[in-house]
């Protein structure tokens, strides 16, 4: 696999199967942090110390594609470590609709977890944004890139959300599993057409961030007032995701 396309305005990554090569780079995130809970459980860690460990798992990952980003000598900006392009975030409306599901959620959760148990989550909520938007938006778009920016865009979208389906495994109804599948596509998509606007990674791990730090410190419960939320999140990210698709340059 080489990379060649370094005076494109973000990276693209060259190889001849840029699918597997996408669908493998996606897995990487999950083992890790699959590893980290895993090795937590092994040791019958407390709550706290699991959400430590699986932590430090996902802060390895997220080291991990910076190393992937750091070896294609294209430079970390053109993966989207730069401030976001001049003008790009006006009007800043279309910030709006990132901040809607924390404060959302915040407003119907508040804090409901032992106050000893917050530093760990929000160190996973650190680590799990810089991890899954180096990953997904950094490296699997730069994959799929070299195919079209919106197989770029709607193909790590797809992945991000698939990945999702977990969910359908840890006991989870079906309605709440499909709001997650719905919404962690929607995320993945509006993430996309954030970065491909902006050319920054910037402004989607403070809203990656922001969003898990709420959701884990809010308790995650799974209740008619947290599927409420859900449902109008997954409708307000899929207008988003419409405008911003109509404003992509041809």
């Amino acid at each position: 696999m080489t990379n060649t396309n370094v005076s494109a305005r973000l990276a693209t990554i060259r190889t001849h199967r840029p699918w597997p090569w996408a669908i493998g780079w996606a897995l990487i995130p999950v083992l890790f942090a699959a590893i980290g809970f895993g090795y937590a459980q092994s040791q019958q860690f407390d709550d706290r110390r699991t959400y430590l460990a699986t932590a430090a798992a996902v802060t390895a990952a997220a080291l991990v594609g910076l190393i992937r980003m750091l070896s294609s000598r294209i430079g970390l900006s053109r993966f989207g470590f730069r401030r976001p392009a001049a003008g790009s975030a006006r009007p800043l409306i279309w910030f709006a609709p990132l901040a809607l599901g924390p404060v959302l959620v915040a407003a119907t959760t508040g804090i409901a977890v032992d106050r000893a148990l917050i530093p760990g989550f929000l160190w996973l909520a650190a680590a799990a944004a810089f991890s899954e938007e180096i990953w997904y938006r950094g490296i699997v778009m730069a994959t799929l890139r070299q195919r079209s920016r919106r197989t770029a865009i709607v193909g790590s979208a797809v992945i991000f959300g698939v990945l999702h389906l977990a969910n359908l495994f840890g006991g989870a109804s079906p309605l709440y599993a499909g709001l997650q599948l719905a919404f962690a596509a929607l995320f993945g998509l509006v993430a996309a057409l954030v970065v491909e606007h902006t050319r920054s990674l910037w402004p989607v791990i403070a809203w990656h961030f922001a969003h898990d730090a709420i959701t884990y410190v809010g308790g995650d419960a799974l209740n008619a007032t947290t599927l409420a939320v859900l449902a109008v999140e997954v409708v307000v990210l899929a207008a988003y995701a419409g405008v911003l698709w109509r404003r992509l340059p041809a």
